[in-house]
């Protein structure tokens, strides 16, 4: 008997034991595969500063530089094919309970039913009083023979309810004719309770 309850206490004290050095499980705040966290490079930032000039701004899709230096499109080719890029406002999304922050870019053609409309846009938090941002999250989308589209599902949610600057940028490409259009617009600086 004796014997018995020396291996129960061993049992017990094992047990307890694994309990104690098991590692606390810890709320992990929610990270989707399009997150990335990481500094802009240089190169993005001076676009970006660049593009603040004329932030909040739609702005008309353009053949790119080979192709018009080249005299492949002239004025009259590209009037046919009137695409416009709206770089919206990073707000604090309604859809997640205001828990996250995103835009909502939009292309809409006036003239010509574009056979493609590609959006890449990145969400960026902005430090340092403007001298540092950090990618936060990117999202591509794709649509094909319409008029419009909407990049609605670009999101990253917050860690905290501290105040923050955010600004998205979206880089956008239109297929018309078989030729490519491009567009690049960028939000105003938002301040949204919302950190990390």
């Amino acid at each position: 008997m004796k014997r018995n309850i020396g291996s129960l206490f061993i049992a017990i004290l094992v047990a307890a034991g694994s309990i104690i050095s098991a590692p606390a499980a810890t709320a992990a705040p929610r990270q989707d595969s399009w997150e990335q966290d990481t500094k802009a490079t240089p190169a993005e930032v001076a676009e970006l500063k660049k593009l603040q000039k004329i932030a909040g701004k739609p702005v008309t899709y353009q053949p790119s530089l080979s192709e018009s230096d080249n005299g492949l499109l002239t004025t009259a080719s590209v009037d046919l094919f009137v695409c416009e890029l709206h770089p919206s406002v990073v707000h604090l999304r309604s859809s997640s309970g205001n828990g996250a922050v995103g835009a909502k870019p939009y292309t809409k053609c006036l003239a010509g039913t574009p056979s493609q409309i590609t959006h890449d846009s990145t969400l960026y938090m902005v430090e340092w009083f403007g001298l540092s941002y950090v990618s936060l999250a990117s999202k591509s989308q794709t649509a094909y023979n319409t008029l419009s589209m909407t990049l609605t599902s670009l999101e990253w949610w917050c860690r905290n309810t501290n105040n923050s600057k955010f600004v998205q940028k979206t880089n956008g490409s239109s297929v018309q004719a078989g030729r490519t259009y491009y567009a690049s617009v960028s939000t105003v600086q938002s301040t949204l309770s919302c950190g990390k």
